[in-house]
């Protein structure tokens, strides 16, 4: 199979993340070329102004961050600007990419996806079919997670390994969220700009960056010490509080008053499990009060998706586990109790 064919399958038959956003849709080399520009300065330079092979881009800017698809048998190389404004992540989906930074070059591919820092100039080599997205995540979300998880300012900026390996828990835990992002935007029932699942996964991308990626304060991320029993409490009653808030790790660390390696693993001599599984247990508990108490009109897609659950098998799994029940059942009880 050549791989003018091989692009257009991926177009015209599987479809592409994010098909509720596509802005460009073209074999214009000179249009794609210019479309190109989802965070940062680029400069691109088309190898062949002959080159009329199909291209999809598709786009969207959430509250702090910026997802963009690309599938492509174009030759292109692009130049991206240094900038402050965001660290960006290329992964690859299909097909095979280069990227460079400080004069090394690296591979973009399935298992290894490319990671920019703020600040610092890249380049971007396609030859040939390449599919990817580009995860542009604001500097500002970067820095102040990094700092929250720290427990201190930081002065020096951040500068993150220039690659991930997908198949590290980190860069697997990065590339589903991701997913699962884009799974939710491409659903025609979300009202992304409110969801608290999409919000939730947003700020989830920040904090896997700053904890499961190696960067210059990574030595200091994984220093742990006790937090006091009044600080667990704290991080405790503060996520019961705001259950219906897109929480971080680095939330919690920054009111219990300490590093997010602290509060882990404090929490797992206290609890017995994470920060963050604390916070999905709250919402599954609120999931339940809010469907033992629901109307006629009330359906159990829209209960767990107002609490920040978005992958619906998943959450059947976990409501059935903790309760003994499936969330249908609890709504059909409900329903049946209803005066009429």
């Amino acid at each position: 199979m050549s791989e003018i064919p091989q692009a257009e399958m991926a177009l015209r038959q599987r479809g592409q993340l994010l098909g509720r956003f596509v802005c460009l849709e073209s074999s214009d080399v000179s249009e794609v070329a210019e479309k190109i520009s989802w965070s940062r300065p680029h400069r691109i330079e088309p190898v062949s102004r002959r080159d009329s092979r199909l291209s999809r881009l598709s786009y969207v800017r959430l509250s702090e961050t910026s997802i963009g698809s690309l599938t492509t048998n174009m030759t292109l190389r692009d130049r991206l600007g240094a900038t402050d404004a965001a660290a960006i992540v290329i992964i690859g989906i299909g097909g095979t990419g280069e990227h460079s930074v400080g004069g090394a070059s690296f591979p973009i591919d399935r298992r290894l996806a490319a990671v920019h820092s703020p600040g610092r100039e890249a380049n971007l080599n396609i030859s040939g079919y390449f599919e990817a997205l580009s995860i542009s995540v604001s500097r500002t979300s970067v820095v102040r997670e990094l700092e929250k998880c720290l427990g201190r300012a930081i002065h020096a900026p951040i500068e993150f390994e220039p690659t991930l390996d997908m198949g590290t828990m980190g860069g697997n835990a990065f590339r589903q969220a991701v997913f699962n992002i884009c799974k939710s935007l491409d659903h025609p029932g979300v009202a992304f700009q409110t969801s608290l699942a999409v919000r939730h996964l947003e700020r989830s991308l920040a904090t896997l960056l700053v904890v499961s990626h190696r960067h210059n304060y990574t030595r200091l991320m994984h220093r742990a010490s006790k937090a006091g029993p009044w600080q667990v409490q704290a991080a405790g009653e503060f996520i019961h509080a705001n259950a219906a808030r897109p929480l971080s790790l680095g939330d919690l660390a920054s009111v219990a008053g300490v590093s997010s390696r602290t509060l882990q693993y404090s929490f797992h001599r206290h609890y017995g499990i994470s920060p963050m599984d604390f916070l999905r247990d709250v919402r599954l508990t609120r999931v339940r009060e809010d469907l033992m108490s629901a109307d006629h009109e009330t359906t159990v897609s829209q209960v767990a998706t107002r609490w920040g659950f978005y992958h619906f098998g998943r959450f059947a799994s976990a409501y059935r586990k903790r309760n003994g029940e499936s969330p249908s059942d609890t709504l059909r009880r409900a329903k049946a109790n209803i005066k009429t």
